[in-house]
């Protein structure tokens, strides 16, 4: 049985990071974005539900992520951190080390939309604090579209280079 989806604030996530005893070792950041739904799609808890029960449908063992970031910045739990996520094929990971996977609600492809305010903030934040609790690198944050896939994820409108100087800005 998995866990109750749970909405977070950043605060909460944090000390939830701080306060989490993994078996786990994280190698690693993937960000996607979720496509469909867009953000006028999301209506809060039903939507992470509606997202679980898909990617269980597909056969996996619960949603594919392990937090969810919203457009107004919330944060929701998903899948559990020392299970490895359904990132990318082959770049996911094993149950003793892999990638911690966010998924952020939207499609952010140049002209659908943006990827800015509050969801922008909340990830650069959530960011840059599992890069600093798991002692990476901007260089273990991987695009979903760097791992291979064919796809635009986490959108074409999200500019990495920009994003890093912003995590990096905010690790210090």
């Amino acid at each position: 049985m998995v866990p109750p989806i749970q909405r977070l604030t950043v605060a909460q996530f944090a000390d939830l990071l701080a306060a989490a005893t993994l078996s786990r070792t994280i190698t690693g950041v993937h960000l996607h974005h979720t496509w469909r739904p867009r953000r006028s799609d999301f209506r809060g808890l039903s939507t992470i539900e509606a997202m679980r029960r898909y990617h269980m449908g597909l056969g996996w063992s619960d949603i594919a992520q392990h937090l969810t970031i919203d457009p107004i910045g919330a944060c929701w739990t998903g899948r559990n951190w020392n299970a490895p996520p359904a990132s990318n094929a082959g770049d996911n990971g094993t149950a003793d080390a892999g990638p911690f996977m966010i998924g952020m609600i939207g499609d952010c492809d140049r002209g659908a939309d943006p990827f800015d305010g509050p969801q922008r903030t909340t990830t650069v934040e959530v960011v840059a604090r599992l890069l600093h609790r798991f002692a990476l690198t901007a260089a273990d944050l991987h695009f979903h579209r760097e791992l291979g896939s064919p796809k635009t994820c986490p959108g074409s409108g999200i500019d990495k280079a920009e994003l890093v100087k912003d995590v990096a800005a905010a690790l210090k």
